[in-house]
């Protein structure tokens, strides 16, 4: 029977007046509300309906639930049992809670689903960006051979020219026509460093690097240059090493002596390393030039800026430096004083690196024909670098064959005797690749020739393959002098390895 309601339950259901009173049997109550159709959905006889929750009140256990009533409301009904034997039921109208859910929910699949666009367009515009980077790697690794090609074989004929006239006053000349393809050469070079480096695509190769042969190097290069205008360029010696990419830390190196030999018109430039703290060197750059003034330090270091019109470059060199340090995880710094001269440096980690020994220098004169007896195979897809390798070469002695194609290279690699030297194309016709050639060269032959791959590609990563390989890296344009120093340094060397395994087939004879 009824025992107490409230108010709301009475709103809830919508009873008659005087429907409710103390006393009145249940089972009226359920009946009147299942005629209704309110709580949970049957199919059965409506008197069968009754006597079933009539007994779970009697006999069930606590319950929750929640329906929905034919009016739309959400209801949640709870029941528990009395210690005197009756039932509690609390019926709670969460229409309003529920509506809210799923407003929620519906606001979550529009989320998921704007989300999941979102995504899908973002994923599209990467692969967008990712194939535009590749075209452009494509692009500049193409510039890079192509455009390299007319120079190098200029250099090569004036570098022919440039020694057959040596004690003649038109030498000079000569000179003068070389530098300015070396001015071109860098410029070209420049401007590919600089699109790659906004493009992604110059990777560092991190490794150990000893200072001092980067010094001596770096010395080689620049001595005659700073000689040329009267200016001492001194090169302190180091035993330190650091981690970096030897050949983007040289350039930003190549960049400093650049410019100061550039723009210092007397005195010294300096080269020398010095601690930065613990656990980090700084290789400065000095020079006695005319200085920055203070304001223009930090434009120095933006594409195109020069202070001094009048004299060579564009104005990259600094730009491409801060970029390539920034990719090595490098630091530049600069400090200047008008009229007194300027310091460059950057600052690198502190490592202990092995040096290795120094290689062995043959003083031969290299005017004479000392390539004479060595047979030559030059593979490259340029007529025009070809015809002028082939000059060099036979002004050198050399017996030379040029293909343009690696179907014909195979057929002469096959001729007795066999050749001593093949120099190498990377990039042929119908891409072939050159190093791929002379790989299978090198399984068909063994080590009976030397093997040079010749390109203008600027990944490390392929001069790396190719040293891997056993073969020689030279990078184009190519010059004589150049061509003339790895032939010659790898001769030497295969030489010294030709002598020192006689000896010991030598010695392990005689203990026979």
């Amino acid at each position: 029977r009824l025992l107490a309601w409230n108010r709301l339950y009475g709103e809830l259901f919508d009873f008659p007046p005087d429907f409710l009173y103390v006393g009145k049997p249940i089972e009226e109550v359920i009946r009147y509300n299942v005629s209704r159709g309110l709580g949970p959905p049957f199919s059965g006889r409506l008197e069968d309906e009754v006597r079933k929750r009539l007994h779970y009140l009697r006999h069930g256990r606590p319950y929750t639930f929640v329906r929905e009533w034919p009016d739309g409301r959400v209801i949640q009904t709870q029941g528990a049992r009395l210690p005197d034997g009756g039932f509690i039921t609390t019926f709670t109208d969460i229409t309003a809670i529920k509506a809210a859910e799923r407003e929620l929910a519906l606001a979550n699949e529009r989320l998921e689903s704007k989300v999941a666009e979102r995504t899908r367009r973002l994923s599209e515009l990467n692969a967008r960006l990712e194939e535009a980077t590749r075209s452009k790697s494509r692009f500049l690794a193409a510039a890079s051979h192509d455009l390299t090609q007319p120079l190098g074989a200029s250099k090569l004929y004036l570098g022919a020219l440039y020694e057959d006239l040596a004690g003649d006053e038109r030498q000079v000349l000569a000179r003068n026509a070389l530098a300015a393809l070396s001015s071109a050469e860098s410029l070209l070079r420049a401007l590919l460093d600089i699109s790659k480096l906004d493009a992604g695509a110059m990777q560092p190769e991190i490794g150990p690097v000893a200072i001092q042969p980067l010094f001596d190097a770096l010395y080689n290069e620049f001595s005659v240059m700073a000689r040329q205008k009267g200016l001492n360029l001194r090169i302190h010696k180091s035993e330190c090493g650091t981690l970096s990419d030897r050949n983007l830390l040289r350039s930003i190196l190549q960049n400093f002596l650049s410019n100061a030999i550039r723009y210092t018109d007397r005195g010294t430039v300096l080269v020398v390393c010095r601690r930065a703290g613990p656990d980090a060197i700084r290789i400065e750059v000095r020079d006695s030039g005319r200085g920055i003034p203070a304001d223009k330090l930090q434009a120095i270091f933006r594409e195109f800026q020069q202070l001094d019109h009048n004299t060579e470059g564009v104005g990259l060199g600094l730009a491409i430096c801060e970029r390539m340090a920034e990719l090595l995880g490098h630091r530049l710094q600069v400090r200047s004083r008008e009229g007194v001269g300027s310091t460059f440096s950057v600052v690198v980690p502190r490592v202990q690196v092995r040096e290795a020994p120094p290689s062995r220098v043959d003083g031969r004169s290299f005017k004479t024909r000392w390539l004479a007896g060595r047979r030559v195979l030059c593979v490259d897809d340029d007529p025009e670098i070809l015809a002028a390798t082939r000059t060099v070469l036979e002004r050198w002695g050399g017996e030379v064959r040029c293909v343009d194609n690696a179907d014909d290279c195979l057929a002469l690699a096959g001729e007795t005797p066999g050749y001593d030297i093949v120099l190498m194309d990377y990039r042929l016709q119908e891409g072939a690749s050159g190093l791929d050639l002379l790989r299978h060269l090198r399984a068909q032959q063994g080590d009976d020739f030397l093997g040079v791959l010749v390109t203008a590609e600027q990944d490390p990563a392929v001069q790396r393959a190719a040293r891997e390989s056993g073969v020689q890296f030279l990078a184009k344009p190519v010059e004589p002098a150049k061509l003339r120093s790895v032939l010659h340094a790898a001769m030497l060397e295969r030489e010294r390895q030709a002598g020192a395994a006689h000896r010991a087939g030598g010695e392990a004879l005689a203990g026979r």
